[in-house]
């Protein structure tokens, strides 16, 4: 319950920060759907030229986009803080009064590293899917509810990379370029990790599972995920999220604060 009203709390400081200057917000967000609307006109344009991707039709895959915008929008927006705040609070010498917080450190960070700015980039992915849903085969309710843990795990992964960076600021304290490094990095899960070939679609699935951006996710939806791939799913989110929980409560004992 404390978790929840600091998170409530955080989410409210975050609006407001956010609202002080509304045009600069208003414009933000506009510009980051426009950006986002970009991807969906883009597949368009590639059907239009081209027969387009092999066993996805025009549809599948601007609903594709939109699952990806969708996991990677909430993933910003709930996780990206962490690492942000963890990396300026240790370049800042200021992460010692994070550790002297009545709550679990991470519990805290997570609490506190809530930001609407990448809203935009929801409320695109959000309105492209219910469209692109309508003209796709309707999926039936197991399957939409197997969609949904299936999305959740892809954040869980967005969670526990955001973990190993925050971790690793605590020891190398700049390291903001893993952040850059994610990034860009998972671009790969834009597309159906098929494309990459047998190698690629083993590692963006049990290496780096950038494949629970929206490959996975959109399989579910669709009642094609066996449930024995989806165990596996499960297991390679799990680990990846133990590891980085591991290694950030590690680097809690090994950190000392590196002053102003």
């Amino acid at each position: 319950m404390r978790f929840i009203n600091l998170f409530l709390r955080s989410t409210q400081l975050s609006m407001h920060r956010e609202l002080a200057y509304r045009v600069n917000f208003v414009l933000k967000l506009l510009g980051i759907i426009t950006l986002e609307i970009f991807k969906p006109i883009f597949i368009v344009i590639m059907y239009s030229v081209s027969l387009g991707l092999p066993g996805w039709d025009l549809y599948e895959l601007i609903l594709f986009s939109a699952i990806f915008s969708l996991v990677t929008g909430l993933g910003a927006t709930l996780f990206y803080g962490v690492a942000y705040r963890t990396i300026g609070a240790v370049e800042g010498g200021t992460f010692d009064n994070i550790l002297l917080k009545p709550y679990g450190t991470l519990t805290f960070l997570l609490a506190r590293s809530v930001s609407i700015g990448n809203l935009g980039t929801i409320i695109a992915g959000l309105g492209v899917f219910i469209f692109a849903l309508s003209k796709v085969t309707t999926p039936s309710p197991i399957n939409f509810v197997f969609f949904l843990v299936v999305l959740g795990l892809g954040l869980l992964f967005i969670l526990s990379f955001i973990i190993f960076v925050s971790a690793f600021s605590l020891h190398f304290v700049h390291s903001e370029t893993l952040i850059d490094l994610f990034s860009i990095s998972k671009r790969f899960g834009l597309y159906p990790i098929t494309i990459y070939g047998t190698l690629g679609t083993f590692v963006f699935t049990f290496i780096v599972p950038f494949g629970l951006a929206a490959h996975y996710p959109i399989q579910a939806l669709f009642g094609s995920l066996s449930i024995i791939l989806f165990s596996k799913l499960v297991l390679v989110a799990a680990s990846f999220f133990t590891v980085a929980y591991i290694f950030w409560r590690f680097s809690i004992t090994k950190y000392t604060s590196a002053g102003g």
